[in-house]
């Protein structure tokens, strides 16, 4: 629980308030961005990935909220979507090697 509350202080110290508007992540909720990264993070460390159709349930926000979250964490570079021309719902969503390093960093330099 420490790692994971490390994991979420990292993220929270980063990014800012943000609702429905067309702010860069960096003003984004910080407890739905800090909740989904540290899913995420937490996922990939354990060898699963993550679909888009259920990341709104690591942040408990409507799903069009975590959509527009995870393109937004795209277009800046913090995570890739890997894109499932059949059904877009299960599309992966990962971050990027050097945003899973410094999570890493953060948590080991408490």
């Amino acid at each position: 629980m420490a790692r994971a509350g490390a994991i979420k202080k990292a993220v929270c110290a980063r990014v800012y308030r943000w609702r429905k508007t067309k702010r860069p992540l960096s003003e984004a909720p910080i407890a739905d961005v800090a909740l989904i990264m540290q899913a995420i993070h937490h996922r990939h460390r354990a060898g699963k990935t993550t679909s888009l159709r259920h990341l709104h349930k690591f942040a408990n926000v409507p799903q069009p909220e975590a959509l527009r979250l995870a393109r937004r964490m795209e277009r800046e570079g913090v995570a890739f979507i890997e894109r499932n021309s059949v059904d877009a719902f299960e599309s992966h969503i990962a971050l990027s090697e050097a945003t899973h390093r410094q999570l890493d960093r953060e948590v080991g330099s408490d």
